[in-house]
């Protein structure tokens, strides 16, 4: 799914409750892909911090299954345990 910035017809906008509640549930599955990763990434952060920071904070995932899950995404694109730590 992406996202667009809209632009506004009106100055008057409704807002429609059922869209309000429509939006909080598919909240949690949308998330904003940055075009300049310099500005949305963090030198201090290791590549494992920064793959489970939405797994911990939007998926509200265990730690332990955090773990295990940055491990398989490292292992799908061809790293290993040694490219998730800092430098």
């Amino acid at each position: 799914m992406t996202c667009a910035a809209a632009v506004p017809l009106s100055r008057t906008r409704k807002v429609d409750p059922a869209g309000l509640r429509r939006l909080r549930e598919v909240g949690r599955d949308v998330q904003m892909v940055f075009q300049q990763p310099g500005g949305s990434l963090d030198p201090r952060m290791s590549v494992a911090e920064t793959i489970a920071e939405p797994l911990v904070y939007l998926q509200r995932m265990p730690l332990s299954a955090v773990r295990a899950r940055v491990s398989s995404l490292l292992e799908m694109v061809g790293l290993g345990e040694q490219h998730s730590e800092g430098s």
